[in-house]
């Protein structure tokens, strides 16, 4: 379940890897305004079938990426039966490399966390721009509360699907405690403040170093793009080298990974009209 208001290109990683993936699980991808382009068009072709939702107007003053809460929860209440686990991923910086669901754990309560990175010094607290989002949303006496912890990622989060419901309820309630409120606070607070635990739902956290989830982000580039970090294949493997990172995300924060993914998904409009004519 993504936001795919994106370029073809990103579009085509994002879709494309997935498929590579051989995993058989529903992509729901919505979008705010209608498509127009036809390079989109050709990569949804390319790709599908996957389910392209409207997102639908986004109230004044409200940003779509924490409007989507609301949008992806009412669909999903719509079509409960339908699913038992969801992985919200972001669509822009994000690909696969083997199946993501083989790391979710099955039941309507699980849900499943990622941290963002582990190096000295950049916690919520030592980290500028979290520190900021923290405050803004729960006040400066926050930062002292949650500040010593480590940083968990919004772009990649799942589970169960009542768990799912759950989480977008709890960040639709709290962002909307302050207009400057953004969904990477909300996250931190609700599993640091034991919120989520509380609301039900069993919660594991997935590190950084040896997990399947890979944020490169800029303060990992050069552990993420180095040679050790990439077999002879050109596979992005996590931080300590113990599996293939199932999910790259942010990789375009550094060069080294993003020649990595040119290679894996060269994207030739040319070559995608070709195939779905």
């Amino acid at each position: 379940m993504a936001f795919c208001d994106i370029t073809a290109k990103d579009l085509y990683r994002f879709l494309g890897s997935f498929r590579r993936t051989g995993s058989h699980a529903q992509i729901i991808c919505f979008h705010v305004k209608p498509i127009v382009d036809e390079a989109i068009k050709l990569v949804y072709r390319r790709f599908g079938p996957i389910l392209i939702e409207p997102f639908g107007t986004v109230p004044v003053g409200v940003s779509p990426v924490n409007y989507r809460f609301v949008v992806f929860g009412e669909y999903l209440t719509k079509h409960h039966s339908r699913f038992d686990r969801i992985i919200l991923a972001d669509a822009r910086d994000l690909i696969f490399q083997t199946d993501p669901f083989e790391w979710v754990p099955a039941g309507p309560q699980q849900i499943v966390v990622t941290q963002e990175y582990m190096t000295a010094g950049h916690t919520l607290g030592g980290n500028s721009v979290n520190a900021r989002w923290i405050a803004e949303c729960f006040g400066v006496d926050s930062i002292r509360e949650l500040g010593k912890h480590w940083i968990l990622c919004s772009g990649v989060i799942a589970g169960g699907i009542d768990a799912i419901l759950k989480f977008f309820q709890l960040q639709t309630t709290n962002l909307a405690r302050d207009s400057r409120c953004v969904d990477q606070a909300v996250l931190n607070w609700l599993y640091y403040t034991n919120t989520l635990s509380q609301a039900g739902m069993n919660v594991t956290l997935i590190g950084v170093e040896t997990g399947p989830v890979l944020h490169t982000y800029e303060l990992t580039c050069n552990i993420a793009g180095n040679s050790d970090s990439v077999d002879r294949f050109g596979w992005i493997w996590n931080l300590h080298r113990t599996r293939i990172a199932s999910v790259v995300h942010q990789y375009d924060r550094c060069p080294t990974v993003v020649e990595k993914v040119d290679r894996q998904l060269p994207y030739d409009i040319g070559y995608i009209w070709g195939t779905v004519r």
